[in-house]
Protein backbone atom coordinates (compact mmCIF):
# COMPACT_ATOMS: atom_id res chain seq x y z
CA UNK A 1 0.00 0.00 0.00
CA UNK A 2 1.27 3.48 -0.78
CA UNK A 3 0.50 6.42 1.48
CA UNK A 4 0.79 9.83 -0.11
CA UNK A 5 1.27 13.08 1.77
CA UNK A 6 3.87 15.75 2.39
CA UNK A 7 7.01 16.21 4.46
CA UNK A 8 7.86 12.53 4.96
CA UNK A 9 11.39 13.52 5.97
CA UNK A 10 12.91 11.28 8.63
CA UNK A 11 15.09 12.72 11.40
CA UNK A 12 17.65 9.99 10.66
CA UNK A 13 18.81 9.55 7.07
CA UNK A 14 17.95 5.84 6.83
CA UNK A 15 14.38 6.17 8.22
CA UNK A 16 14.94 3.13 10.46
CA UNK A 17 12.10 4.23 12.81
CA UNK A 18 9.47 4.74 10.11
CA UNK A 19 6.31 2.83 11.13
CA UNK A 20 2.63 2.80 10.28
CA UNK A 21 0.04 2.01 12.94
CA UNK A 22 -3.22 0.36 11.88
CA UNK A 23 -6.06 0.62 14.41
CA UNK A 24 -6.06 1.91 17.97
CA UNK A 25 -5.43 0.77 21.51
CA UNK A 26 -4.36 -2.77 22.36
CA UNK A 27 -5.54 -4.08 18.98
CA UNK A 28 -3.27 -1.74 17.02
CA UNK A 29 -0.87 -3.34 14.55
CA UNK A 30 2.51 -1.67 13.92
CA UNK A 31 4.15 -2.23 10.53
CA UNK A 32 7.60 -1.13 9.36
CA UNK A 33 7.41 1.11 6.29
CA UNK A 34 9.69 2.35 3.53
CA UNK A 35 10.11 5.97 2.54
CA UNK A 36 9.94 6.22 -1.25
CA UNK A 37 10.10 10.02 -1.36
CA UNK A 38 9.17 13.03 0.75
CA UNK A 39 5.60 12.51 -0.49
CA UNK A 40 5.23 8.69 -0.49
CA UNK A 41 5.58 5.83 2.02
CA UNK A 42 5.09 2.15 1.17
CA UNK A 43 3.82 -0.34 3.77
CA UNK A 44 2.40 -3.87 3.77
CA UNK A 45 -1.19 -3.95 4.97
CA UNK A 46 -1.41 -6.43 7.88
CA UNK A 47 -3.92 -9.24 8.08
CA UNK A 48 -6.75 -8.35 10.40
CA UNK A 49 -9.18 -10.67 12.18
CA UNK A 50 -12.33 -9.25 10.57
CA UNK A 51 -13.37 -6.71 7.95
CA UNK A 52 -13.15 -3.28 9.53
CA UNK A 53 -12.23 0.35 8.94
CA UNK A 54 -8.96 1.10 10.73
CA UNK A 55 -7.34 4.38 11.62
CA UNK A 56 -3.90 4.72 9.96
CA UNK A 57 -1.19 6.81 11.65
CA UNK A 58 2.49 7.34 10.75
CA UNK A 59 5.63 7.91 12.80
CA UNK A 60 8.94 9.07 11.37
CA UNK A 61 10.85 8.84 14.65
CA UNK A 62 9.30 5.75 16.30
CA UNK A 63 7.53 7.73 19.04
CA UNK A 64 5.33 10.55 17.73
CA UNK A 65 2.41 9.46 15.55
CA UNK A 66 0.20 11.62 13.37
CA UNK A 67 -3.26 12.41 14.74
CA UNK A 68 -5.67 12.84 11.87
CA UNK A 69 -9.31 13.54 12.67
Amino acid sequence: MSIEGTDFDCPDDDCKNLRVKFGEGQNAIYQPATRVSSSQIDVMVPKYTKPDVLKVEITLNGHDYTHDK
